[in-house]
């Protein structure tokens, strides 16, 4: 058997034997004959029997119940896209196969043709062939799933998600706000300056509402930020305003972290562990504390809280006694 074929047979058996795979509902399927199979039936006899494609492809599905499926890379537990397909029969000694995604617009909707061989020796990788051209189309056009509250979100294309994961975007964090945070991303590794797009800001509420459990790893938190400078970036909605200002930000072997920033001053924290946040230590002079005190002690400095967002973004959230952010903002690491 050539090597080639080989291959397809094993990723035919791969993608049947796997548990992690979602199908389409209802998928839209009709099928046809090229012009080259249609002449090939047309000159049948009792040595060559004419092409039954549809009795073909039923024997097909029944071998492969979840032919009309795609790999389950994320966990969702539905598939919201709708598959229309178009089966062509071809005269597999004559064409060769194919997979035509290129009228498809979005992830929600796909279309393919898909040209099949039931009749050369080649005719065993029918499966892998439908497989893989499905899986082509989710790796270039991406797809479309729903959220426990029935809304639409549209996994992108491979190539996205691999950038997701190189930048480090926490997994907790949903696929649409991931994407803008990518964007933001994107923007400081580029100039190494405070997101320009205003959106950047607009999401750190709902960004905050899915990372606000995670834990601080104060250790690798302080070596991220420790360098000459960092950036902070903040929006004033009323205002409508970006600001910004920049900063060094590293922790001792006690935990005590020492914030220094351009137009704030220099501050020092000590970090709660048990409570996952960092709280202002007053000033001192001659071991006699002075100056503003922390909520804790009466005082008006609120707690903070550092959250990677990615390998360049931080978030910084300044939070009241009950825990709620009162300050969103972003730190940022440019090269």
């Amino acid at each position: 058997m050539p090597s080639f074929l080989f291959i397809l047979l094993s990723v035919a058996l791969a993608f049947a034997a796997t548990g992690k795979r979602i199908l389409f509902s209802n998928p839209d399927i009709t099928t046809s004959y090229s012009p080259l199979m249609l002449e090939k039936n047309s000159r049948a006899d009792s040595l060559l029997p004419a092409l039954n494609g549809d009795m073909a492809l039923a024997d097909l599905l029944a071998a492969n119940p979840s032919l009309w499926s795609i790999e389950n890379l994320r966990n969702e537990k539905n598939l919201s896209t709708k598959l229309r397909v178009n089966i062509i029969y071809i005269d597999g000694i004559r064409e060769e196969a194919y997979c035509d995604f290129s009228k498809t617009k979005s992830a929600e909707n796909w279309e393919l043709a898909i040209g099949v061989d039931f009749v050369s020796g080649s005719s065993n990788t029918a499966a892998a062939h439908v497989y893989l051209c499905i899986e082509m189309a989710r790796d270039n056009i991406g797809y479309a799933t729903q959220d426990s509250s029935g809304k639409t979100l549209v996994i992108p294309p491979k190539q996205i998600l691999e950038e997701i994961a190189k930048s480090e975007i926490p997994d907790a964090i949903p696929i649409d706000l991931q994407m803008k945070l990518l964007k933001a991303h994107k923007s400081v590794e580029e100039d190494g300056q405070c997101p320009k797009d205003i959106e950047a800001y607009l999401i750190l509420l709902d960004v905050w509402k899915q990372v606000k459990d995670m834990e601080m790893d104060l250790p690798i938190i302080s070596e991220a930020l420790f360098r000459e400078t960092v950036q902070t970036c903040a929006f004033n909605r009323e205002w409508n305003k970006r600001y910004s200002e920049t900063a060094t930000f590293h922790c001792n072997s006690s935990d005590i972290c020492e914030y220094n920033q351009s137009e704030d001053g220099k501050t020092f924290w000590s970090w709660n562990a048990y409570e996952n946040r960092l709280e202002y230590q007053r000033k001192k002079i001659l071991f006699f504390p002075y100056g503003k005190k922390s909520i804790h002690n009466g005082g008006t400095m609120l707690d903070l809280r550092i959250t990677p967002l990615s390998s360049r973004l931080f978030l910084e959230s300044y939070l009241n006694l009950k825990g709620e952010p009162i300050s969103l903002g972003l730190i940022i690491v440019g090269d």
